[in-house]
């Protein structure tokens, strides 16, 4: 028995030191951060949707994730025009809110009047990611710091 389990360990060893393996690197990936990602969305003045004087519509975001609301962050800013406002914000006596869950960020804003928008969706494995310095409050802040692309 002893002789029949030398003679595996020396076959097995003799196949490890008899394979040569050439490594041979791939590609290099894109810049980013596979920690971070974000979305752009356009919402058109025909998908809100209105109740009790609030304009609302849900955003399908899939990146959304049950461990992304348990540890991490969910950032949401509305383009208009060549300005970025991060939510919430209030202007001109409209409020402009989001909540979010797994795979759904719902926007509202007060008013019935609710134009086409652009809404850039921003979600961050773990919220220990931030540093505390970074304004989280400017998206051009963001965007750099984490090596974002607007899609």
């Amino acid at each position: 028995m002893k002789t029949n389990t030398l003679l595996a360990v020396a076959i097995i060893v003799s196949f490890l030191i008899g394979c040569k393996k050439d490594a041979v690197e791939g590609p290099r990936g894109p810049q980013g951060n596979a920690n971070v990602h974000s979305q752009t969305f356009t919402v058109n003045a025909s998908d809100w949707y209105y109740f009790l004087g609030w304009s609302n519509v849900d955003i399908q975001v899939p990146f959304i994730t049950d461990d992304i609301i348990a540890t991490g962050a969910v950032l949401v800013y509305e383009k208009s025009g060549s300005l970025t406002f991060a939510m919430p914000y209030t202007a001109n006596g409209v409020d402009h809110r989001y909540i979010y869950y797994s795979g759904t960020v719902s926007i509202l804003h007060t008013g019935t009047s609710t134009p086409s928008t652009t809404f850039e969706v921003v979600a961050i494995s773990s919220s220990g990611m931030i540093p505390t310095d970074l304004d989280v409050t400017n998206y051009d802040k963001v965007k750099a710091y984490f090596k974002l692309d607007d899609k």
